[in-house]
């Protein structure tokens, strides 16, 4: 009987994910998490006024970086010091208060 119920919950949220177009937002805020942390990592490496500075010093890093962000967690364990990469940053947190806003909504 239980896995009825958890059947039918998890029919209930695909059909909301699939006619109010959830999944599509979820998919393309996915996408911008990776293309965004990805740039930020080649900016912050190759365009970094000061070098020691950069803390985010892999790809791996970035994207952790991106998806903190996005949800606006911000742990500050991780953040771009270049112009470019603050950028992003700004970006990034536009989207994610989008989403959440999408969510809400």
């Amino acid at each position: 009987m239980h896995a009825g119920k958890s059947i039918k919950l998890l029919k209930g949220y695909y059909t909301l994910l699939k006619k109010e177009n959830l999944f599509k937002v979820l998919l393309i805020t996915t996408a911008v998490v990776f293309i965004g942390g990805t740039a930020v990592y080649f900016i912050e490496k190759n365009f970094s006024s000061d070098p020691g500075a950069v803390n985010i010093k892999s790809v791996f890093d970035a994207i952790w970086w991106g998806f903190v962000t996005i949800f606006t967690v911000g742990y500050g364990d991780r953040y771009p010091v270049s112009p470019g990469g603050r950028v992003v940053a700004v970006m990034l947190m536009i989207v994610g208060v989008s989403f959440i806003s999408v969510l809400t909504a």
